[in-house]
Protein backbone atom coordinates (compact mmCIF):
# COMPACT_ATOMS: atom_id res chain seq x y z
CA UNK A 1 0.00 0.00 0.00
CA UNK A 2 1.34 3.60 -0.39
CA UNK A 3 2.30 5.11 2.85
CA UNK A 4 2.31 9.16 2.92
CA UNK A 5 5.52 10.21 4.45
CA UNK A 6 5.62 13.46 6.55
CA UNK A 7 8.02 15.60 4.83
CA UNK A 8 9.92 17.48 8.46
CA UNK A 9 8.75 14.63 11.07
CA UNK A 10 9.86 10.71 10.71
CA UNK A 11 6.11 9.46 10.16
CA UNK A 12 4.25 7.94 7.70
CA UNK A 13 0.42 7.02 7.37
CA UNK A 14 -1.37 3.83 5.75
CA UNK A 15 -4.63 2.80 5.74
CA UNK A 16 -4.72 -1.17 6.02
CA UNK A 17 -8.14 -2.89 5.78
CA UNK A 18 -10.11 0.20 7.54
CA UNK A 19 -7.20 0.55 9.88
CA UNK A 20 -5.11 3.86 10.05
CA UNK A 21 -1.49 2.97 10.61
CA UNK A 22 0.46 5.91 12.06
CA UNK A 23 4.36 4.98 12.35
CA UNK A 24 6.71 7.76 13.81
CA UNK A 25 10.29 7.73 15.08
CA UNK A 26 10.25 8.09 19.03
CA UNK A 27 13.04 7.68 21.67
CA UNK A 28 15.26 5.84 19.42
CA UNK A 29 12.28 3.62 18.16
CA UNK A 30 9.64 3.19 15.88
CA UNK A 31 6.13 4.08 17.75
CA UNK A 32 3.47 2.50 15.73
CA UNK A 33 -0.23 4.10 16.56
CA UNK A 34 -3.42 2.04 14.97
CA UNK A 35 -7.45 3.10 14.75
CA UNK A 36 -10.11 2.17 13.07
CA UNK A 37 -11.39 4.93 10.41
CA UNK A 38 -14.89 3.46 11.12
CA UNK A 39 -17.40 2.81 13.65
CA UNK A 40 -18.04 -0.60 12.71
CA UNK A 41 -14.76 -1.49 13.51
CA UNK A 42 -13.31 -2.29 17.00
CA UNK A 43 -10.59 -0.65 18.58
CA UNK A 44 -7.24 -2.32 19.49
CA UNK A 45 -6.58 -3.26 22.78
CA UNK A 46 -3.17 -1.83 22.72
CA UNK A 47 -2.98 0.69 19.68
CA UNK A 48 0.23 1.93 20.30
CA UNK A 49 3.28 -0.03 20.57
CA UNK A 50 6.79 0.62 19.80
CA UNK A 51 9.31 -1.48 17.58
CA UNK A 52 13.39 -1.41 16.86
CA UNK A 53 12.64 -1.03 13.10
CA UNK A 54 9.72 0.92 10.87
CA UNK A 55 9.37 -2.68 8.68
CA UNK A 56 9.17 -4.45 11.84
CA UNK A 57 6.24 -2.06 13.09
CA UNK A 58 4.42 -1.72 9.90
CA UNK A 59 4.44 -5.80 9.93
CA UNK A 60 3.07 -6.28 13.53
CA UNK A 61 0.10 -3.71 12.96
CA UNK A 62 -0.69 -5.42 9.95
CA UNK A 63 -0.75 -8.57 11.83
CA UNK A 64 -2.75 -7.20 14.48
CA UNK A 65 -5.27 -5.71 12.73
CA UNK A 66 -5.65 -9.18 10.27
CA UNK A 67 -6.20 -10.90 13.56
CA UNK A 68 -8.66 -8.59 15.12
CA UNK A 69 -10.63 -8.99 12.02
CA UNK A 70 -10.41 -12.45 12.20
CA UNK A 71 -12.05 -12.54 15.60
Amino acid sequence: EPMWVHPTFMSAMLVYRGYMVNVERAYRKWRCLVSPTRDDLSILRCPALYYETEAEAVADAKRRVDEILAL
